[in-house]
């Protein structure tokens, strides 16, 4: 069934090149992502040779949390025609002000996910989207595809979120979890769309083909990770950043700083994380690429292990610029590490 509706995406996508209006046609603009994850997607989004230039506030290796708003970051805002943020609380106070000063629209990648990861409703708005393009026959069955991911994803978040308090914040760090993504990439591409409405089918096409692409890259989560039992399954990083992660593949995730975006561990925190990992036998320990290695340097001399590498949690890397690289060095060096 995967194979049928990306051969029919693939070729509807062919036939839309001839039918929609050159980017040629279409004005140059400009768009300005917090940070460089949502700035590859977007771009993933729009295609090749669009003529849309789209920056980022927060480049490879930044952390969101600790980034300092600068004067040419606000002059950036104020060039675009469109602003993107993450939302749920991942940008900076002091991020969201400038934004908003600037009066560019701004949109939220995340807008929805709160609703639909604490068990709340079923999405739709992705539908919503596509359909005012009218749909292609590939764009159907892309749609149904879609549907019943929603419905499958909604009845497990609600099932994972059970019993949790309703006033817990939510984690920020959404693209975590392919699976989250759908309507993620949904938000972006309506706000493309709102842009350049004369582009509609291309970009609904591309959302279509990106899905395609997520849905195999959880295919090959599942299968590499197979092979470490569940048990097994216990690592140590900088930060809170995985538990989407985390829930989706059954890997427990500890971390001395959760939250917030000038959190620190205090010495009690401290104290009963290295108490947790000498109870639970942790022995997978990682920095990621935002943070710094200090902390955990010194919980490694306090236990005993060593850090095994770098997982990438809120930034992409020179290494890994793309989103789907960027999940596949995590999920490899987690299975390289774990079966050991």
């Amino acid at each position: 069934m995967m194979k049928r509706i990306q051969a029919l995406v693939i070729l509807a996508l062919t036939t839309a090149m001839g039918l929609q209006a050159a980017w040629a046609d279409v004005p140059k603009q400009q768009v300005s992502t917090s940070f460089s994850i949502l700035e590859n997607i977007t771009l993933a989004l729009l295609g090749k040779n669009n003529p849309v230039t789209v920056h980022t506030l927060v480049g490879i290796n930044g952390n969101s949390h600790t980034y300092q708003l600068r004067a040419l970051d606000v002059q950036t805002m104020q060039k675009s025609q469109l602003i993107m943020f993450n939302g749920l609380g991942f940008e900076s106070a002091a991020m969201q002000r400038a934004a908003a000063s600037t009066k560019v629209p701004v949109i939220e990648a995340g807008q929805g996910l709160h609703d639909l990861l604490h068990g709340g409703h079923e999405h739709h708005d992705g539908e919503d989207a596509h359909e005012h393009a009218g749909e292609t026959a590939a764009e159907h069955a892309a749609h149904e595809h879609e549907e019943a991911s929603h419905q499958h994803e909604t009845a497990e978040h609600a099932h994972e979120t059970e019993g949790e308090h309703s006033t817990e914040a939510i984690d920020p760090h959404v693209w975590l979890d392919p699976l989250n993504m759908p309507l993620y990439t949904v938000n972006i591409s309506k706000a493309l769309i709102k842009q350049q409405p004369q582009q509609t089918q291309r970009l609904s096409l591309h959302w279509q083909f990106y899905q395609l692409k997520l849905a195999k890259l959880h295919g090959e989560n599942v299968h590499k990770l197979a092979a470490i039992p569940v048990a097994k399954r216990k690592v140590l990083t900088s930060h809170t950043a995985f538990a989407y992660m985390g829930r989706r593949y059954q890997i427990q995730f500890y971390a001395p700083v959760s939250g917030g975006h000038e959190a620190e561990a205090s010495a009690k925190t401290l104290v009963d994380l290295i108490r947790q990992v000498r109870a639970e036998n942790i022995q997978a320990v990682f920095v990621e690429n935002v943070n710094d290695a200090r902390l955990l340097q010194q919980l490694g001399r306090e236990t005993g292990l060593q850090i095994k590498g770098k997982l990438y949690s809120d930034a992409l890397s020179s290494d890994a610029r793309h989103y789907f690289s960027f999940y596949r060095h995590n999920v490899d060096l987690l299975v390289q590490t774990l079966q050991h």
